[in-house]
């Protein structure tokens, strides 16, 4: 099966999954015209379904209540690659795929996952605090991966978890790149970002 043509496989039926298809170069005055086509797997996972993104076989990766899923078009496989690890059957919240093919996964009170080919490194709860729901993620520049989670903010740079400073409010959603390459950081309680160890406000209560 060719990745690119992954939608291409779509199959009407009950509702599991809905994907968007549209045409390129669509006028925003057109977007009424989009179709949606829904259909269901026998093997899809259960909910919740918390992020997706596009594997390094180009396949869809879904985050799910029964772990790291992935979609060919037709159905769900597990993403294991053969390689059974402790993280099956752990809830993911959170996936990315970074620039050179890994795999981070975000588990629910379990901590982070990096798979690399058939290798799998797990960054666990109990040794880094802040990883404890982890929400997203983002690679900088460097190639170093930062991870927002409710705990906090940390970055994994050459396998080591290095907390960051709390950000303002209890609950960080979101870390996202400027184009300044310095992060930002979404809460709950605004949108800031972290520069020379101290948050800058951008939006919000801050």
């Amino acid at each position: 099966m060719n990745p690119k043509r992954l939608w291409s496989f779509a199959r009407p039926g009950p509702v599991a999954a809905a994907l968007l298809f549209f045409t390129a170069g669509i006028k925003p005055s057109e977007a009424r015209d989009w179709v949606s086509k829904i259909w269901t797997s026998p093997n899809a996972p259960s909910g919740p379904f918390t992020d997706l993104a596009v594997g390094p076989d180009g396949y869809l990766l879904v985050a799910s209540g029964e772990g790291l899923r992935r979609f060919d078009g037709i159905g769900f496989g597990n993403s294991s690659d053969g390689v059974q690890s402790e993280s099956y059957g752990w809830q993911a919240t959170a996936v990315f795929a970074a620039r050179g093919g890994d795999v981070w996964v975000g588990f629910r009170g379990e901590g982070v996952e990096r798979r690399r080919g058939p290798t799998r490194r797990i960054f666990r709860v109990r040794e880094h605090e802040t990883l404890r729901f982890v929400r997203s993620f983002w690679e900088d520049g460097t190639g170093a991966v930062w991870v927002a989670s409710d705990a906090g903010l940390s970055v994994i740079r050459e396998d080591r978890c290095l907390p960051q400073p709390a950000p303002p409010g209890r609950i960080t959603y979101r870390v996202k790149g400027s184009p300044q390459d310095l992060p930002w950081v979404a809460t709950d309680f605004g949108l800031f970002e972290l520069k020379d160890g101290r948050y800058v406000p951008i939006a919000g209560q801050g």
